[in-house]
């Protein structure tokens, strides 16, 4: 098992929210981070230095909503 951080930034506070935890892959953290974050959040995944996963982040070129 590898150890994950999710990273939540919540749309309504823009407090961030971090959790720890050891998952089996990529994909069970990612599911974790989806079952965790609310509509409108920006979620990361970090597996130690790599980002294996980011929703909700403005694209390169186009402002935020």
């Amino acid at each position: 098992m590898d150890a994950y951080e999710i990273r939540i930034l919540r749309k309504k506070t823009q407090a961030p929210v971090i959790y720890a935890c050891a998952q089996a892959s990529d994909h069970a953290a990612v599911r974790r981070a989806q079952s965790l974050c609310r509509e409108g959040d920006r979620v990361e995944v970090w597996r130690g230095l790599d980002c294996v996963y980011a929703a909700g982040m403005p694209q390169h070129g186009h402002p935020p909503a």
